[in-house]
């Protein structure tokens, strides 16, 4: 039995892989890791129309967070009450806004999901002033 779908996670480090596998007669896809609400829906809908069944995964989704969303909403209410603070280095500041590039974990765009507030401190130790 073969793959219907190939997936592959947004990452250069995995490119001299993904050529080799990209020769394969497989469709494949690259959609961005799932993290988060949106960030899995887009995942598994992205794969899902590679399939050729968006329609079944888009309404399978939406059924199982209408059924989540009473007890989303009271965590995302009770989040707002707080902010999280982020320290990080000016060389640092594409890793928060768009941590896709380097394989990491959206954490901003995660907890702003969640109701959380985002403070964020950046620290720049070069001799230009701001």
């Amino acid at each position: 039995m073969a793959a219907a779908v190939q997936v592959f996670l947004r990452a250069s480090v995995y490119e001299p892989i993904y050529s080799a596998l990209e020769t394969l007669p497989v469709k494949t896809v690259r959609p961005l890791a799932p993290y988060g609400i949106a960030g899995t829906f887009e995942w598994m809908r992205t794969i899902a129309v590679a399939l050729g069944k968006e329609k079944e995964c888009v309404d399978s989704l939406e059924r199982h967070l209408r059924n989540q969303q009473p007890v989303w909403n009271k965590l995302v209410k009770e989040a707002k009450k707080y902010r999280l603070g982020f320290v990080a280095d000016a060389s640092q500041m594409e890793l928060l806004m768009k941590p896709e590039i380097f394989t990491v974990i959206p954490l901003l765009r995660v907890v702003e999901e969640m109701g959380f507030g985002i403070d964020l401190l950046i620290y720049d130790d070069s001799e230009a002033p701001p």
